[in-house]
């Protein structure tokens, strides 16, 4: 009947437009958890360039205090290196 056509119209389009709003998410979803991804990377890669080029002046002023002679526990104590790290800078 003509009633039973509505009726199916009507639900076709209400699982369309719900279908139409799962997608929607969907793809906000992604677009946010890539953004977050890609925040979080930028920051991680940041700190871990910090961290590196802290080191790196670390082990610049332990050579340098090494060949001028200074004692290893006081290499030690100024870059808070540890005594097996001083020993093997050359």
């Amino acid at each position: 009947t003509e009633e039973e056509l509505e009726t199916q119209h009507k639900r076709k389009e209400f699982i369309y437009i719900q279908k139409s709003a799962i997608e929607l998410a969907t793809e906000k979803g992604i677009k946010a958890g890539f953004e977050k991804g890609k925040l979080k990377g930028k920051l991680e890669g940041k700190l871990e360039g910090k961290l590196e080029g802290k080191l790196e002046g670390k082990l610049e002023t332990a050579q340098m205090m090494k060949k001028n002679g200074e004692a290893i526990d006081k290499i030690s104590l100024y870059t808070g290196l540890s005594i097996a790290e001083i020993e093997q800078i050359t």
